[in-house]
């Protein structure tokens, strides 16, 4: 099979691998569509460390199982199933992962929605139910809102009941195509009012969540726009890792900052977070209401081109890979 290596620091090697084969817990996909994501700039942008071994590159995909371990098995899956994850080694034509992350692919979804879904089905829902505590009629902002996951971030707080959803940009191209897809209003990032346009678009009360895959300098209009008693989920740190954030302002709205990544989280934990994703969104996910707009399709061949198209920052929505 063919399969992405990421052999060096911003090197990507198109290669020749032998198919996985299942270990007690695995299951064997036919990747039939993989996403390309954020965190895949970040990874191949560090490389490998002194004497690692290349490894497959991707995260995100959707595909049938081929070969299903006895654990596997015990739990339900079976040859020809339909699922998507994120796990590891997507850019290849087949992956291995453990079932214990694997989704079953709601009926009614294509390959490509399949795999530009789960990462941010997960991560959001999480975001918004578990840790941001969205309750009907709530004001939610999301920042890097022209992403894929910004853009499901946006339709699932729709889809959950909230009031009112902004998101923010600093393209007013992408604010106004982000207006067909449902968003309420938008903020654009360059203009420092921003948390004031927020203020009045809220009638001056704030958000009550604001999902945050920006931070560094938005740390400080993030806590200025949230309403007393609001929730800020940490969820990336494109704009960095550092910020100005004002402990009296936080303090006098008695804001609860969380911050969320999955590096930490066991297995088990993750599992427990797919079922509570897949309890509320699966019928939503089903009926189009979470659709993803895909940009753009590259071949596995076009997978370096894949990531310099995501380095322009151009697209809107996801870009995906088909093996």
């Amino acid at each position: 099979m063919k399969v992405a290596y990421v052999s060096g620091r911003d090197v990507l090697t198109l290669a020749d691998a032998q198919v996985p084969e299942a270990g007690p817990k695995d299951l064997v996909v036919r990747v039939r569509a993989a996403a390309l994501n954020r965190a895949d700039l970040g990874m191949l942008a560090i490389g490998l460390a002194a004497g690692a071994i290349p490894y497959v590159a991707g995260r995100e995909f959707a595909g049938e199982v081929t070969a299903v371990g006895p654990d596997a098995a015990a739990a339900g899956f079976r040859s020809g199933d339909g699922v998507m994850a994120y796990g590891i080694g997507a850019f290849a034509e087949f992956t291995r992962l453990d079932h214990r992350l694997a989704m079953r692919v709601p009926t009614g979804l294509d390959w490509h929605q399949a795999a530009a879904s789960p990462l941010g089905m997960q991560t959001m829902h999480d975001a918004l139910v578990t840790q941001g505590r969205l309750s009907h009629g709530e004001r939610v902002l999301v920042h890097g809102a022209s992403s894929g996951m910004g853009i499901q971030a946006l339709r699932m707080a729709k889809a959950l009941g909230a009031g009112m959803v902004i998101g923010s940009s600093r393209s007013e191209t992408k604010l106004q195509a982000l207006r067909k897809l449902g968003m309420d209003a938008g903020v654009n990032l360059a203009d420092r009012a921003w948390s004031k346009q927020v203020r009045e678009l809220t009638g001056g009360r704030g958000v009550d969540v604001v999902i945050d895959m920006v931070t560094g300098d938005t740390v400080a209009g993030s806590l200025a726009a949230a309403a007393v008693l609001g929730r800020i989920v940490n969820v990336g740190r494109l704009g960095g890792s550092a910020g100005n954030f004002d402990f009296d302002v936080h303090a006098l709205n008695r804001l609860t900052y969380v911050g969320v990544t999955f590096r930490t989280r066991s297995t088990d934990e993750i599992q427990a977070l797919i079922a509570r994703a897949e309890r509320d969104l699966g019928a939503r996910m089903s009926d189009g209401s979470l659709a993803i707009p895909i940009d753009r399709v590259f071949s596995l061949a076009q997978v370096v081109e894949a990531h310099d198209y995501m380095r322009c920052n151009a697209h809107l929505g996801k870009i995906l890979i088909e093996p």
